[in-house]
């Protein structure tokens, strides 16, 4: 569903009085995916976490500028990460999975990138990148081209510096 009736089913749901017969409050939303078509659309299964919690991490997925056919471009490395969470909220150190985009640039300044975003301090309400923008026939060794959505960060590192590796034998 659309991030602002989420954001706003939280916030009825924080002001409706629980049912003393069950103690607990029920509500279900049904949303209409036409009004954010294509886009901003959100799935989520969080259990145990407070509403306050919740729009926290619905409000920064919403204003996180996704990867989009303009910012994919050759010369370009984008790494984006975004936290993955508990069933309480906590941030899940190894859960930390990445969407990337290389167009046609050198498997090193990659990893180089990649270094530099797992060196953030991850932020359950802060999703993070790393930008550049290679210049043409700057680095060495094999070219790559990545468009990769989901990825482990350290599976991805592995796979990089083996190419790197590889191609200097």
């Amino acid at each position: 569903m659309p991030a602002a009736e989420i954001i706003d089913a939280l916030t009825l749901l924080s002001r409706t009085p629980s049912d003393a017969s069950k103690g607990y409050v029920d509500l279900e939303v049904k949303a209409d995916p036409s009004k954010s078509p294509g886009h901003g659309l959100y799935t989520y299964l969080l259990l145990g976490a407070d509403p306050e919690r919740v729009k926290h991490v619905v409000q920064a997925r919403d204003a996180f500028p996704y990867l989009e056919q303009a910012d994919k471009k050759p010369g370009h490395i984008v790494i984006q990460r975004l936290a993955r969470f508990t069933y309480e909220l906590g941030v899940l150190p190894q859960g930390l999975h990445v969407q990337v985009w290389a167009g046609d640039v050198p498997a090193e300044m990659v990893i180089e990138a990649l270094t530099e975003l797992q060196a953030m301090a991850p932020d359950a309400r802060v999703p993070q990148e790393v930008r550049r923008q290679i210049p043409p026939g700057s680095g060495k060794g094999k070219r790559i081209s990545l468009d990769l959505v989901d990825k482990g960060p350290l599976q991805l590192w592995k796979e990089l510096d083996t190419a790197v590796r590889n191609d200097q034998h």
